[in-house]
């Protein structure tokens, strides 16, 4: 191998000789002023923001703490590529390593963006042991290795990031007030009019189970690609992170997906996702089942379009009747029955068309601003590529 060639006041370092694990603990955190608790799925991929939280005074098993300014990486699955900065103190899950960089060498405010840079993803992940739930360690990703630019360079860079940063939050920002408008369309359209008549979910679809993961699923000679209750966020499919099991044939007709399905979260530990629905449509992939975290709704009706029934779900979802109908303690279910006994409000045909194109036009502006910021997603990924790695190749410690 050529020797690399770095650029004058580059140095090659490991990643724990500049940044150091954070590793303390708040047992009495209201004692502290700790106010707030971060989960691994408060956490969103590829952003630096941490938007969401539970409340301490609700109760928290995690002890582990962190400060404002500190680094917070999902450990387990990192291929959802979470990492954020904290603005605030708190609490985190186990499943999140806590970072801070040593101020002497590196900027803490340079830190971020190394840790959501493409290399040390894709190193963390390669480093990341374990079957349905892989994580990776402190001690492996220690030992990263990088070019370390002098401070004078470091400090460019972060005015950069800084700038792209800033871009993306506006962004998201406009799609969340884009979301919220849509969310207010769609309350006052499916406000009951006199002539709509009220019907039973079960009347008018098949609301299904998925099939039960048990050790016979996973052997088999008809493997199939499966979706959970993980694949299904804020009304969106994830099929980045697909399973697989047994469905014989008699299974694979009962359970695979076709467009105009409805998928629902059957059951989480935060109720907040209970009840999310998600449509399954044409541009998705065919021969994909779903397992028994989520609720299949298929519309069987002439009087009810499918697009229509799942804008009614996620009214009902909006409008906190899922969250109703749970029960359950530390994991709460809606469960098949309880979710076809809900009450759904139906106009004419024609009345539901409309409402539904009036929705799809709205949610079209959301999904524009969606791709807008993807893209400004990538550039921000390049930048953080072609800035952070001067030399033709990263090199990990041996």
């Amino acid at each position: 191998m050529q020797p690399e060639t770095l650029p004058d006041g580059w140095t090659r370092v490991r990643f724990g000789d500049v940044v150091k694990q954070y590793s303390n603990h708040e047992r009495e955190p209201e004692a502290a002023g700790i106010e707030r608790v971060v989960s691994l799925g408060d956490l969103d991929p590829l952003s630096l923001r941490i938007t969401r939280w539970s409340d301490v005074a609700e109760g928290t098993s995690f002890t582990k703490s962190f400060q404002p300014g500190h680094v917070l990486f999902g450990k387990r699955r990192v291929y959802q590529k979470k990492a954020a900065l904290a603005d605030f103190a708190g609490l985190c899950s186990g499943d999140i390593i806590v970072m801070e960089a040593k101020p002497k060498r590196l900027l803490p405010d340079l830190l971020p963006f190394i840790v959501q840079s493409d290399a040390f993803f894709d190193y963390a992940e390669k480093h990341s042991a374990g079957g349905l739930s892989p994580r990776t360690k402190w001690s492996s990703l220690a030992k990263f290795e990088m070019p370390l630019p002098p401070m004078d360079r470091q400090r460019e860079l972060v005015e950069v990031f800084r700038g792209v940063e800033d871009v993306l939050a506006r962004q998201e920002d406009a799609l969340d007030t884009a979301k919220r408008l849509v969310r207010s369309v769609r309350n006052d359209l499916f406000t009951p009019k006199p002539d709509w008549r009220t019907v039973r979910l079960g009347k008018i679809a098949e609301v299904q189970l998925g099939k039960m993961l048990s050790p016979a699923a996973k052997t088999g000679e008809h493997y199939h690609p499966y979706l959970r209750a993980a694949n299904i966020k804020r009304g969106e499919i994830d099929f980045s992170d697909l399973l697989e099991m047994d469905f014989d044939e008699d299974d694979f007709a009962k359970f695979v997906l076709r467009p105009g399905d409805i998928l629902l979260a059957e059951g989480n530990a935060n109720p907040e996702y209970l009840g999310d629905p998600s449509l399954y449509t044409e541009a998705m992939p065919e021969g994909m089942c779903f397992q028994k975290t989520l609720v299949r709704v298929r519309t069987e009706s002439e009087d009810a379009l499918p697009s229509f029934v799942y804008h009614a779900l996620r009214y009902l979802y909006e409008t906190g009747v899922f969250f109703g109908i749970a029960r359950g303690t530390d994991m709460k279910h809606i469960t098949a029955i309880r979710t076809s006994k809900l009450k759904v409000n139906l106009p004419s045909v024609e009345a539901q068309r409309e409402i539904v194109a009036h929705l799809t036009e709205s949610e079209a502006v959301v999904e524009g601003l969606r791709q807008h910021a993807e893209r400004t997603q990538r550039l921000k990924r390049s930048l953080l590529t072609d800035s952070l790695a001067p030399v033709e190749q990263l090199v990990e410690a041996v």
